[in-house]
């Protein structure tokens, strides 16, 4: 579930799909397909134009695939993964995108060629959660064991390293 930082739409992910419904009237406004299997994450960006959502099939694929919000055009498919993406999120220069999920790697890729930027290999357990900062100066990642790291989004330079007190990370800028 995503809400567009203006407030007028909403994302909702499942099987197959991208839902969007006007916020004030529940309307459903559109649906973007999403044929790589369950949407398990999706991300609206920071000025309301470009919607991200990874997923896949459990122990089978993983990707993410981001659309224009306007013109639903697919813009762009991204990673290849071999178990489904649980976490993703675009940078705020659109530059990078970070995803993670049971492989317990954050992979950072370049949003226009899909190369693997940096592997970020900290975790311990399966990634549930990846955000950038506002500037994108930090990345946030956490995990299902409690995990939380930050990190410098170019070169992946680990900075800071926490446990949560939770058993489940939700990173939310």
């Amino acid at each position: 579930l995503a809400v567009s930082p203006h407030g007028d739409l909403v994302a909702l992910g499942g099987r197959g799909q991208v839902l969007l419904f006007h916020a004030g009237s529940l309307e459903l406004v559109g649906v973007l397909p999403f044929p790589e299997g369950v949407v398990k994450t999706v991300r609206i960006n920071r000025t309301g134009k470009l919607l991200l959502a990874g997923g896949g099939e459990a122990a089978k694929s993983g990707r993410v695939v981001i659309w224009d919000v306007a013109t639903a055009a697919r813009i762009g498919e991204l990673g290849d993964e071999y178990d489904e993406v649980l976490a993703a999120d675009l940078s705020p220069d659109q530059r990078l995108v970070a995803l993670g999920g049971p492989a317990k790697v954050v992979r950072l890729l370049a949003s226009d060629t899909g190369e693997v930027q940096s592997e970020l290999r900290k975790h311990t357990d399966w990634i549930t959660a990846v955000g950038f900062s506002p500037r994108g100066e930090w990345l946030a990642t956490g995990d299902r064991a409690g995990n939380l790291f930050l990190w410098e989004p170019d070169g992946g330079q680990d900075r800071k390293s926490t446990r949560l007190n939770s058993s489940h990370a939700n990173i939310s800028y």
